[in-house]
């Protein structure tokens, strides 16, 4: 028995180590379809329909290391027609939190885009960025989906 800390886990994707993340949250949504039916004031069934994931990222921002160097966005281009095209053939990534001392994959990420992201700089601190992602499959290693 033991816990997964933050001193033990670091965030990848591609297999490369994404900068000097500091902090990370993710989240399942399952969706499900209530079906009621006449004649009965309770819910008849429950369905599930779908599952959505998303995980949001916290980094120091690394001199030289954008997100569009560590792959994690796309390049905007030297133009507009070369920005739409770098974003729309832009590959999905593939991700894991990764325990760096037992070295394991505490959890699998695939399918990951980048939706948003921003940065925070203030007077006595380091530029951070944050980086907001959805993925199509989470696999959780130790036990559940």
């Amino acid at each position: 028995m033991g816990a997964t800390s933050g001193a033990r886990v670091k965030l990848l994707f591609e297999g490369r180590e994404a900068g000097w993340a500091t902090g990370v949250n993710g989240a399942s949504d399952h969706e499900v379809f209530l079906i009621d039916v006449l004649g009965n004031i309770d819910v008849e069934e429950i369905e599930p329909t779908g599952r959505k994931h998303r995980f949001t990222a916290s980094f120091v921002a690394l001199k030289n290391a954008s997100f569009e160097t560590m792959s994690i966005k796309p390049k905007a281009g030297a133009d507009a027609a070369a920005g739409t095209r770098n974003a729309i053939v832009f590959p999905a990534l593939s991700g894991q939190l990764w325990d760096d001392v037992d070295d394991v994959a505490v959890e699998t990420w695939e399918g990951i885009r980048l939706t948003s992201d921003d940065f925070s700089v203030q007077k006595g601190g380091v530029l951070l960025r944050n980086a907001s992602f959805v993925m199509t499959r989470r696999t959780d290693h130790n036990g559940g989906a």
